[in-house]
């Protein structure tokens, strides 16, 4: 009996094509079939399977899913590539809905000269042609350019900085305003890189024949005012961005993960997935984000519009008589359309500003992920993982070989 004991072994592998010596070797091969570990190509890493993975997911959320995980160290190099990815996103969607925003700037700067979105649309384009549409597209791309080139790589940094001096513990309580802080600071300087470009556009849609070119209509710009004149507008154009920075930032963050906790374990990971939770997060975000800075966006429009006759030749823009005195100009700017049109007036043209707004946020955040994935920035690409089965199969191998 002593020797039949020594003999068999001190447990039998769980699957039957498994023997006992490879039982021995490695320790994962004694696990029902139905929970080893399986290769997922996709995040390059193992992973539960089927049922089991749910079940993990479902009792440890994010950590049934990647039990322990980390960063890689962010260098210049992937900020560089962040920068890329912003800047082209907004550059590209602003350029597509160029129309909508020449008909947005011309129904807060003529109030009732339209009976509304449509009308505006058709009667721009049969008065003054179709090339009014697209009226300051030079100036867009470029100001949207160099603002999704500052923004987004800024919010990345904020971010991760904001979130690191929190700490883990805090974090959990203090996510939101945290998100909120980061989208504003990046926003913040961002707003001195995009204000000259906004504030020339703005000119050119008002005052169609105030310049050929988005380069003649700066030339004149600075020409008339000087270079301080293209930050008149800077104060109503920091509020407006801040509020819509962090709006934006926070409401994507938020609708994102509702979305993702709503999908089947895994599905993140799936780039398609991110895209259109990226998609249509970034339209949600877009709505809110444009009616709570719907206000400011009056006002900057009112305040590129003010003391101009109709070519544009009166008077710089915004400049009061002896100085440029942004604070005074943004409450006398506020001051008067609340006096002529009432609270509504604050929120003139809001339903073009919403499609608008949703629209090209939607597209930024989809293009923002599209090049980031393309340039293998995603967040699998950024995560490290602690893979343990994959390190014990390694370990196993490795011992095996040297045995």
């Amino acid at each position: 009996m002593r020797a039949a004991l020594e003999r068999a072994p001190l447990f039998a592998p769980a699957r039957d094509d498994v023997g006992v010596a490879d039982a021995l070797r490695v320790p994962e091969a004694l696990l029902p079939s139905s929970t080893v570990p399986v290769w997922d190509a996709t995040t390059r890493g193992f992973r539960l399977p089927g049922s089991l993975a749910a079940a993990a997911t479902a009792a440890l959320g994010s950590l049934g899913h990647a039990p322990v995980s980390r960063e890689i160290a962010l260098t210049g190099s992937i900020y560089r590539g962040f920068a890329l990815s912003g800047g082209c996103g907004c550059a590209l969607t602003h350029l597509l809905v160029v129309p909508l925003d020449v008909v947005k700037t011309r129904l807060q700067t003529r109030p009732g000269s339209y009976a509304g979105f449509g009308d505006a649309l058709q009667t721009i384009r049969k008065e003054e042609g179709l090339g009014m549409l697209f009226r300051g597209s030079v100036a867009t791309g470029g100001g949207y350019l160099s603002y999704g080139a500052c923004l987004y790589p800024g919010y990345e940094f904020f971010q991760r900085l904001f979130f690191h001096w929190a700490g883990a513990e805090a974090l959990t309580e203090a996510r939101v305003p945290l998100v909120l802080l980061s989208g504003a600071v990046a926003t913040f300087f961002t707003c001195f890189a995009i204000t000259p470009f906004e504030a020339v556009r703005i000119r050119m849609v008002e005052y169609p024949t105030y310049a050929p070119s988005f380069v003649g209509a700066a030339t004149r710009y600075v020409r008339e005012g000087g270079v301080a004149s293209l930050y008149d507008g800077l104060l109503p154009l920091l509020v407006r961005q801040i509020l819509f920075g962090m709006v934006k930032f926070l409401i994507f963050d938020e609708c994102a993960q509702w979305i993702l906790a709503t999908l089947p374990a895994g599905a993140a990971d799936q780039a398609s997935v991110s895209l259109v939770v990226s998609l249509l997060s970034g339209a949600v975000a877009g709505v809110t984000a444009a009616i709570v800075s719907q206000p400011a966006d009056v006002v900057l429009s009112k305040v590129a519009q003010e003391g101009a006759s109709v070519d544009g030749s009166d008077r710089t823009v915004g400049k009061l008589p002896g100085s440029i005195n942004q604070l005074a100009l943004l409450q006398r700017t506020a001051s008067q359309i609340w006096r002529e049109f009432g609270l509504g007036g604050l929120f003139l043209g809001l339903p073009s500003r919403m499609v608008w707004s949703s629209a090209i946020i939607a597209g930024q955040f989809f293009l923002y992920d599209l090049f980031k994935q393309a340039l293998h920035l995603s967040t699998n690409d950024l995560t490290l993982f602690y893979d343990a089965f994959g390190s014990s199969a390694a370990f196993a191998t490795l011992s095996a070989a040297v045995g």
